[in-house]
């Protein structure tokens, strides 16, 4: 019933039909107003109104893109991550050695 609906199904959310795909997909989905989609080359642009009553223009992109600082943690992180496996390695190969002579030690 519209004139009953619940708060959640009350704010205007923004869909995009994909025609490729022909899918659609929720550009925004949250408690927030938006309206007046335009599509460009690269982005979405949307009015919005806050919880307060400001209204603002929304710029997304169409395609999400890892920040600078984001791709370098990531980066550092796998570089970090392969460095502790060769540790690791290289930890229990002399391990096994110290095993190994200690078990011919008392063997002769």
């Amino acid at each position: 019933d519209p004139e009953n609906a619940s708060a959640k199904y009350t704010d205007r959310e923004i869909y995009i039909y994909d025609l490729k795909s022909n899918l659609t997909k929720p550009l925004t989905a949250d408690e927030l107003d938006q309206w007046a989609p335009l599509v460009l080359e690269e982005h979405y642009v949307y009015q919005q109104e806050s919880e307060s009553g400001v209204l603002s223009v929304e710029v997304q992109e169409k395609e999400p893109r890892l920040k600078p600082y984001a791709s370098n943690i990531l980066k550092f992180g796998v570089i970090l991550a392969i460095a502790l496996v060769f540790i690791n390695v290289m930890q229990r190969a002399n391990e096994n050695k110290k095993i190994i002579h200690h078990d011919s030690e008392h063997a002769s």
